[in-house]
């Protein structure tokens, strides 16, 4: 009778075993199944605000350093002197290949006009303030200039740090006259005052009652 009562009792304990594993595992997969929907839902919320954060900082950090490598080629631009070469042909200057160039320039910047070639040999090219210099009655603008070597050889040059007050300017051969040209210089913003007092009466003068 011992026997019988052991055995059934392990059958009931096996039954609730099965009983209990059929009720909590499909509540375990159940669980699961939420839980890994919840993941993908959060995930597919997440995911287009993450894509445009990325976007964002990306497109940032391109405008970034666009406007850096901007910055410096603009400083090293602006900052750098300028050279132009000089030749001669047919009693006329020639700058950069161009017959009597106006060149433009700016107060404060250097200036190199490279006179190495062999057609300048006779051909001293001077500055002045007055149109074509000492053929003019003018005279040899000397004021911030270095002249290297004579024209013609090698490795010769005329350079000019142009001075703040300068506002007119030209370049010209020493031994013949009608070679050059003018220089150009940016236009200057001229302010006038005007007086807000009226004359109402036309008498050319200010009275009280005007």
């Amino acid at each position: 009778m011992l026997i019988t009562w052991l055995l059934h009792r392990e059958n009931i304990v096996s039954h609730i075993y099965n009983f209990t594993s059929i009720v909590i595992e499909p509540e375990n997969n159940l669980r699961n199944q939420i839980n890994s929907k919840q993941k993908v839902t959060l995930l597919k919320l997440l995911k287009p605000h993450y894509s445009v954060l990325t976007t964002g900082i990306t497109t940032l950090l391109h405008f970034l350093v666009s406007i850096i490598f901007f910055l410096l080629f603009s400083f090293t631009l602006f900052s750098q002197d300028q050279t132009f070469i000089v030749t001669q042909s047919g009693q006329k200057y020639f700058i950069d290949g161009v017959e009597q160039a106006e060149v433009r320039l700016e107060h404060g910047k250097t200036y190199r006009f490279d006179t190495s070639d062999s057609s300048m040999i006779i051909h001293p090219f001077l500055l002045s303030t007055t149109s074509d210099g000492d053929w003019n009655g003018g005279s040899s603008y000397v004021t911030g200039v270095t002249k290297e070597g004579s024209e013609g050889t090698s490795g010769s040059y005329t350079e000019i740090t142009v001075d703040a007050s300068l506002t007119e300017l030209y370049y010209y051969c020493d031994n013949h006259s009608g070679m050059g040209a003018a220089f150009s210089f940016p236009a200057s913003i001229e302010v006038t005052s005007h007086s807000n007092t009226l004359d109402n009466d036309n008498s050319g003068t200010v009275n009280a009652g005007d």
